[in-house]
C-alpha cells in the first residue's frame, strides 16, 4: 500500500474541522471531497517548478547543475533515489556542502515528477552512450586484429 501525504490549504482544514466538530465524528464523506479538492488544486499547481534559489544554474534545456561545480543534480537524484544513500555519504563522494545536498533533495520534493523525468532522460542518454562506446571499442578491436593479420 502507498502512502500519500498531502498538505491541505489552512482553509480546507478549518473546514473538516468546523465539520468533525458539528458532527462529533470524522465525516468520511466530507473529508473526501476536501480531498479532492485538495487533489485538484494541488495538481493545478504542479506545472509551477520550484527551485531552490541560488544552489543550480541551468546550463542547457537538458542540464541542470550546482552552482559553483561542474556536478549536475542527476548524480545527487541517482544516488539518493536509486542507490539510497544517505544526504551525507552522496556530500563526502562528490565533495559537496551538506546544504547543496539538501536543495536537490527539496527540489525533489517540490517536484517529484520533473525529478524523475530528469533522472530518466540522464539514465537513458548515459545507457545510449555506453553502448556507442562498446561499439566503438568493439569496431576498434576488429580493426586491431586485422592489422595484425598483416
Amino acid at each position: 500500500m502507498t502512502e500519500v501525504h498531502i498538505r491541505l490549504p489552512d482553509d480546507l482544514l478549518a473546514q473538516w474541522r468546523r465539520l468533525s466538530r458539528q458532527l462529533g465524528t470524522s465525516p468520511d464523506a466530507q473529508l473526501r471531497k476536501l480531498l479532492r479538492h485538495a487533489i485538484q488544486a494541488s495538481a493545478s499547481q504542479a506545472h509551477e517548478t520550484v527551485v531552490p534559489e541560488g544552489y543550480f544554474e541551468r546550463v542547457s534545456a537538458n542540464e541542470i547543475r550546482l552552482k559553483g561545480t561542474r556536478i549536475g543534480i542527476e548524480h545527487v537524484l541517482e544516488r539518493y533515489l536509486l542507490k539510497g544513500e544517505l544526504p551525507g555519504e552522496i556530500a563526502a563522494e562528490l565533495a559537496l556542502a551538506l546544504t547543496q545536498v539538501y536543495a536537490v533533495i527539496s527540489y525533489l520534493q517540490a517536484n517529484r515528477r520533473e525529478a524523475w523525468c530528469y533522472l530518466r532522460n540522464f539514465l537513458e542518454w548515459r545507457e545510449k552512450q555506453e553502448r556507442s562506446l562498446a561499439a566503438r571499442q568493439a569496431k576498434r578491436g576488429l580493426r586491431d586484429k586485422l592489422l595484425r593479420r598483416l
